[in-house]
């Protein structure tokens, strides 16, 4: 056993495949296997408040890291984490062994290792395993803190009177809708819709979403339009929008500001909604960061406040903190769904409430004309009714099939009605009904089953029929399909020029053979 490399034990999980839309977890493997000492200076990060060095910042971190890990891989960790080790000792393959009575494959060695929480070292006749001394000693640490809040709330003698009067959990609701709406009616091209704030719409440029007209490309009017990649972003739930954007944010970090970042996203999740931090004890790091998160909905703040104010979609962003574990999603549709139904005002409805029913008929209870736009994507336009708090109209075969020419694939489409289901349906056997959800699929496969061709159709006279066969074999692969019977082809229409000139001059040499005059045409 090489001593610079060794082998992981062969009981061992296989490395954790990463999704097409990485999780956070994911995001710290990756980190972690490409830049183990971002990863580790996170561990040691310090507070995230400017007042005191208590609580350690890696407390934030560690916590939702822990809470992320499977139980197994949680009961390696706080069973290791009380044992001192040094650089070279640690658990020795035997009693490590004897930890597990045949769950051996359910936790991940490539995870904890890409995480930088444990090493394995060889010695001459086995190895030895431990954690690692960053991650180590700030969970010792983390343990033993009792603080639960990153910045502590300062009594309102030490602060200056704020300007702007404190918002509610409605307002803060609503806050974090209304720039999300505004970012969707912008990628949809609602007539009219607001522009995003420059940071966001760098981000829906540089990461695909929206891409500029060909017709408009390199000209001074450039138009932008949205992307195949775009409606999948548009159709996912607010959460996932903005995870999005924190992935795509973290990855365009260089690493040394990638810590300081991910030290604020996990403090911030450790907050507690409504209740306002003093801006004076953010460290300037987190300061520079504010204008951004203000943009994307993760925090709000007005110019000369004292306070700021972390949104529900900042403290549920990512699992596994204190806060979110405890906390219903504020933009679940089923909570207070009824209040929302009875609201047409859209700037106080953002919920959208849908039933799916066995005759391909969609109620969408919504004010919103964005929800309007969405259901547009994938229902037919011609077949609808607007009444003042619901939306009736039809998924049909030509509405879907032009979802799927626009990208939106069957399984976007089902997921949207599920995610947007009505509390009644969620308590049925099933969300959707099964004729709908089977023929939806069926239309998808329709897509790979058959593939169009553009063909253009060549008629053969009674008296140009005897030249038939032979315009068919020297047409070959152009000929997509024949019926000698009726007297015609259709051809590709990149070979029908070709076929066209075969055909004429089949025809004028059995013309000369026959000595008589043809027309050909």
């Amino acid at each position: 056993m090489s001593a610079s490399s060794p082998p992981p034990p062969p009981s061992f999980s296989s490395k954790l495949n990463s999704p097409a839309s990485p999780t956070f977890l994911h995001y710290l493997c990756n980190l972690g296997s490409t830049s183990p000492a971002t990863l580790s200076s996170l561990y040691t990060s310090s507070s995230p408040s400017s007042l005191s060095p208590y609580p350690p910042g890696s407390f934030f971190s560690l916590t939702i890291l822990t809470n992320l890990l499977n139980e197994i891989e949680r009961c390696i960790v706080l069973r290791m984490v009380t044992l001192e080790h040094t650089d070279d000792s640690g658990v020795s393959e035997r009693d490590f062994n004897s930890w597990f009575t045949g769950s051996k494959k359910l936790w991940n060695w490539e995870k904890l290792n890409d995480l930088c929480i444990i090493s394995l070292n060889p010695s001459r006749k086995n190895w030895f395993v431990k954690l690692r001394s960053p991650f180590h000693s700030s969970l010792r640490s983390a343990l033993s803190s009792t603080i639960l809040e990153p910045w502590q709330l300062l009594p309102s003698a030490q602060l200056k009177p704020s300007k702007s009067p404190t918002p509610t959990l409605h307002s803060l609701n609503t806050y974090t809708q209304k720039i999300w709406n505004k970012i969707l009616h912008y990628l949809v091209g609602t007539k009219n819709a607001l522009e995003p704030e420059k940071s966001v719409l760098r981000f829906l440029r540089e990461t695909g979403l929206m891409q500029v007209e060909e017709k408009t490309a390199g000209t001074k009017k450039e138009k932008w339009e949205i992307t195949r990649r775009g409606y999948d972003f548009m159709l996912k739930d607010v959460s996932e929008q903005v995870w999005s954007f924190v992935f795509s944010y973290l990855q365009s970090l260089p690493p040394s500001q990638t810590t300081s970042t991910l030290l604020l996203l996990t403090s911030l999740s450790h907050c507690t909604l409504s209740h306002g931090y003093p801006v004076s004890l953010l460290t300037q790091d987190h300061k520079t960061l504010m204008p951004k998160f203000k943009d994307f909905g993760l925090i709000y703040y007005k110019s000369g406040d004292t306070k700021f104010y972390p949104t529900g979609i900042a403290i549920n962003l990512i699992p596994g903190s204190l806060k979110s574990s405890g906390n219903d999603f504020i933009f679940d549709p089923i909570s207070d769904i009824q209040s929302s139904l009875d609201l047409p005002d859209q700037n106080q409805n953002p919920h959208l409430s849908i039933i799916v029913q066995t005759n391909f008929s969609i109620i969408a209870y919504t004010s919103s004309p964005l929800h309007l736009s969405m259901l547009m994507l994938f229902c037919e336009s011609k077949e609808i009714k607007i009444l003042p708090n619901c939306v009736v109209c039809m998924v049909t075969r030509d509405s879907v099939k032009g979802a799927f020419r626009r990208g939106i694939g069957g399984g976007q489409i089902l997921k949207f009605f599920k995610m947007h289901a009505h509390p009644r349906t969620r308590s049925a056997d099933r969300i959707i009904p099964e004729n709908v959800e089977s023929q939806i699929w069926l239309w998808e496969r329709e897509e790979s089953r058959i593939t169009p061709t553009l063909t253009l159709q060549v008629f053969f006279e009674n008296d140009e029929k005897s030249v038939f066969n032979e315009v068919c074999e020297e047409a070959g692969s152009g000929v997509v399909y024949k019926n000698e019977s009726e007297g015609y082809i259709f051809v590709r229409y990149s070979d029908a020029e070709r076929v066209v000139a075969v055909k004429r001059k089949k025809v004028e040499e059995s013309r000369e053979e026959d000595g008589g005059d043809m027309i050909v045409y």
